[in-house]
């Protein structure tokens, strides 16, 4: 259950018309759909549902053993494994954060570095495939002795990721909270799991 709330001052009520409640509303639909997309791609923390990363059945492509650089040949690796496990689906992308999307656009496919054959191609795909970048992805993973400082590319189907709901975003509307300075607080509740359906 994602829950938050935002409180309205009396005098924010008297002095805006009545779309500062869509600019509350709208915020809050962000910020819910962002903590939703993190749980989606990494989450399993306490009393989070379990995400892409956190599934201990999703196969990992190691750069090395303590981490390391990305490489066109780590990339091919985990395609293939996806493959190899049927599940590149029909709706397979890659995602990362922007920092490894920076370097992705600049690691050259061969180690000659011929300029302008880099991984990312200048059409935005990988191999033929989407690439997508959120800061959700996380850039503190731990891999070996590399402790808090790794980041995840993640490929795969992702119209395979379920996400449930079951409610839309609920607002409460509390006027007795505040009633002494006479403002009002938005509560806001939204229910949802997720579950990897192929890791």
């Amino acid at each position: 259950t994602l829950a938050g709330y935002v409180d309205i001052s009396r005098k924010l009520a008297l002095q805006s018309d009545p779309s500062i409640e869509a600019v509350v509303r709208d915020d809050m639909v962000r910020t819910f759909a962002s903590a939703i997309d993190a749980v989606a791609i990494n989450g399993g923390g306490s009393n989070e549902p379990t995400g892409i990363i956190a599934n201990s059945s999703t196969p990992v492509v190691a750069m090395g053993t303590n981490g390391g650089a990305i490489t066109y040949a780590k990339i091919n690796e985990m395609l293939k494994t996806v493959e190899t496990a049927n599940a590149v689906g029909t709706s397979p992308a890659f995602l990362t954060n922007p920092s490894v999307g920076s370097s992705l656009r600049q690691t050259p496919k061969q180690s000659s570095g011929v300029e302008g054959n880099f991984c990312v191609d200048p059409d935005g795909r990988m191999i033929g495939y989407f690439v997508g970048y959120s800061t959700n992805v996380p850039s503190t993973l731990t891999k070996g002795s590399s402790s808090g400082n790794c980041s995840a590319l993640i490929f795969g189907d992702f119209s395979q990721f379920f996400l449930a709901f079951w409610s839309g975003l609920d607002v409460v509307v509390d006027s007795s909270s505040l009633s002494t300075s006479g403002g009002t607080r938005l509560a806001f509740f939204q229910d949802v799991d997720a579950a990897v359906r192929n890791p």
